[in-house]
């Protein structure tokens, strides 16, 4: 049974996951989940982006390895002195270094998503002041009601309220930005993604149909002591095959 949602169910459906309601911060439910509620390195969008940042580097450190792995293929084949192993191992090592290649092209489409990503929380940063000087003008006419009613009190109470009314506004304002720029930006930046998987996979594709085209020119038949193999007449083809792994990656869109 596959899961449905990623999400711990000791939380309720429609809670937030932060611990503070985002209610609490405007007279309508805002579109904050945790700008406030932690430290803006904490927040689980940094978080998300800390956890991408090392994927790139890992898919550029297997594209490597592959393309050492190729390389030694050839070179062992070229010293085993059999026609067929050296140039089958050659051709296949060919399509290992595409496949490299490929590795760091979907490394190159994550941290084009990532950068996508990085977006909103630019834009979460930007509005941080204004939700921070919301929650400091309702926490200073909380204390404003409680104090003993003089004439200066009223007069700083009626200067508050009208100071959290432009900051309502200008947090309803952020609110609209915040959730436009968010929608846009999350879907651009997982699009990114997809095109890059979707590359990825299909090339590979392309590389797995003549990849086994190349091991049927291997015979892999067992032969008794004394009896000579057939000649191997497959180098033309192999070339053919490879002319033809060019042709399908190039023409991919």
């Amino acid at each position: 049974h596959r899961a449905l949602s990623l999400r711990s169910r000791n939380q309720s459906d429609d809670g937030p996951m932060s611990p503070l309601s985002p209610s609490s911060l405007s007279p309508r439910k805002t579109f904050f989940p945790s700008i406030l509620t932690s430290p803006i390195q904490q927040n689980p969008l940094s978080r998300l982006l800390r956890s991408i940042s090392p994927l790139g580097s890992r898919y550029r450190s297997a594209g490597l390895a592959t393309m050492s792995t190729a390389q030694l293929l050839s070179l062992w084949g070229d010293e085993t002195g059999d026609l067929a192993v050296s140039d089958v191992s050659d051709k296949f090592g060919v399509l290992l270094a595409e496949l490299a290649a490929l590795e760091d092209s979907y490394a190159e489409g994550i941290d084009h998503s990532k950068r996508i990503l990085k977006t909103i929380k630019d834009v979460e940063s930007s509005i941080r002041p204004a939700l921070a000087h919301q929650t400091k003008l309702r926490d200073q006419i909380a204390r404003a009601v409680t104090k003993k009613p003089t004439p200066d009190a009223y007069d700083r109470l009626e200067q508050l309220e009208r100071e959290l009314v432009r900051a309502d506004a200008e947090v309803l304002v952020a609110d609209a930005q915040l959730t436009n720029v968010t929608r846009d930006r999350l879907q651009a930046s997982l699009r990114a993604q997809i095109d890059a998987l979707q590359e990825r996979c299909e090339k590979e594709l392309v590389l797995v149909r003549y990849g086994r085209q190349l091991l049927d020119l291997l015979n892999g038949e067992m032969v008794v002591p004394g009896q000579g193999r057939a000649p191997y007449l497959g180098e033309e083809q192999s070339r053919q095959i490879l002319a033809r792994v060019d042709r399908d990656l190039r023409a991919w869109s």
